[in-house]
């Protein structure tokens, strides 16, 4: 059975008409195939927003540690890790272990398990400011949950958040990246009522004097002030010193809750990017790496803000979840955080600035202008006439799509998956050889956006 996804649903999305495409559909047709199957149980034959490009995303049947394979028999690098949770790579050996030692025992069951504290102990034992885990399934549950907490402990209901900044699909944190300048009333998403963005305030990511704008008129009717160390889906763009300590100010002079979502930047640093950046959180969000490629999601943070959760407290919150420390993410996520060793780390974050220096480095040479951001072992690129200096999520709008769509489907080409929106990373499973494959293969998509680029931003 086949769907409505047609080759006019691609043109409508702005399908570059290139050579570049042609190949690519003629590496993947039977992914197409599969995939238009899909329509017909799942909307647009997929289940992840993030999973659908044009002109057809591709159907992906197995891993194998740096290595996806797709319906086509085609090999990738992985430079995506299922957007940074497969650290260590594909069916990692060692993880697949420690999920099976747990499966034949049970999986999950309504009373606390020893797997679940030692999870958490190995957790606080990383980050410096936390004391104490709540577990939930995802990082955007860390994310309700986190803000939950705030309103709980200040009595308070707005939230500050950076435009563009993801914390996930939760309607009380939707805001998209295009709402630069607008009032609250004027970016209510479909089905989401106006009550839920009126309390939600944006400032500027990077920018003190703004976020310091946007704290102060709250006031005290903050209940929290929420920022990514690095703005992930924006543009892997990282936080400055500054504006993260402005932050810190600002929560207390206001007596607002700071958090720090750090669901994809904790592979980052042994205590997670704010380690890095010198900034202390009274919460951090975590998911993705810490459930060893399986659902995941937490909340880290002081005693005294994780104990509104303790039956006896004035301010009890409650908090259920079916799945919540699911033992097989608390296994597996054990074993993942135990091979995140401060060696690997730095050899991911070394591995990141390799290939993003090669990207930067082949954008120059061929004449196509852009940059690259990131931090360590994550990196994107911007390709646009007017995206030389990324510093903030407002400046990713002047990316040229065309550019970065070709560019997405030229690495693909070469055997290298990435994110649509110009997005990688690093996982422990890539060595030498593969390092060095992924940064010939690079050099050669680059040149290949070269010789076809024509529109804006091309620099030729």
């Amino acid at each position: 059975m086949t769907t409505a996804l047609t080759p006019e649903r691609s043109a409508r999305d702005g399908e570059p008409s290139s050579g570049i495409t042609a190949r690519f559909e003629a590496r993947t047709s039977a992914s197409r195939r599969e995939w238009e199957t899909f329509g017909g149980h799942l909307p647009e034959g997929h289940t992840r927003s993030a999973a659908f490009f044009p002109p057809h995303p591709i159907v992906l049947e197995r891993g194998e540690g740096p290595i996806v394979i797709d319906a086509d028999g085609n090999r990738y690098y992985d430079l995506l890790n299922n957007y940074t949770s497969l650290v260590h790579g594909n069916a990692h050996p060692q993880l697949v272990e420690a999920a099976l030692s747990v499966i034949g025992g049970g999986t999950v069951f309504p009373a606390p398990h020893r797997l679940q504290a030692t999870h958490a102990a190995l957790l606080c034992d990383r980050l410096a400011h936390a004391e104490m885990v709540r577990y939930t399934n995802s990082g955007t549950e860390a994310s309700m949950m986190a803000v939950r907490i705030a309103r709980a402990a200040t009595g308070r209901d707005l939230v500050a958040k950076a435009r563009g900044g993801y914390h996930g699909s939760w309607d009380g944190l939707w805001v998209s990246a295009e709402d630069e300048g607008h009032e609250p009333s004027d970016f209510v998403e479909p089905g989401v009522p106006l009550a839920v963005h009126d309390l939600v305030r944006l400032f500027e990511f990077n920018d003190a004097d703004d976020l310091t704008r946007v704290c102060e008129a709250a006031g005290s009717d903050l209940a929290a002030v929420i920022i990514e160390p690095l703005l992930g889906s924006a543009g892997a763009i990282p936080g400055t010193t500054e504006f993260l300590g402005r932050a810190r100010e600002l929560a207390d002079r206001t007596g607002a809750v700071l958090i720090l979502d750090e669901v994809q930047t904790f592979r980052l640093a042994t205590g997670g990017l704010q380690e890095r950046l010198g900034c202390r959180p009274d919460l951090t969000t975590l998911g993705k790496l810490i459930g060893g490629g399986f659902p995941i999601g937490a909340v880290a943070g002081s005693r005294d803000l994780l104990e509104l959760f303790r039956a006896d407290s004035p301010h009890h919150l409650k908090h259920s979840g079916t799945y919540n420390g699911n033992l097989v993410s608390m296994g597996a996520g054990i074993r993942a955080i135990e091979l995140l060793t401060p060696d690997a780390i730095a050899a991911i974050n070394a591995a990141g600035g390799r290939l993003a220096e090669t990207l930067a480095r082949s954008l120059a040479e061929c004449g196509l202008t852009g940059s690259v951001t990131g931090y360590g072992s994550m990196f994107n690129a911007h390709l646009g006439a007017s995206s030389t200096s990324v510093e903030t999520g407002g400046d990713v709008p002047g990316e040229d799509p065309r550019l970065m769509q070709l560019l997405h489907l030229a690495l693909m080409n070469e055997g290298v998956l990435t994110a649509p929106r110009g997005f990688l990373n690093c996982s422990t499973a890539l060595g030498e050889p593969e390092l060095s494959a992924v940064a010939k293969a690079i050099t050669r998509a680059v040149e290949a956006v070269a010789e076809e680029a024509e529109g804006p931003g091309s620099g030729s």
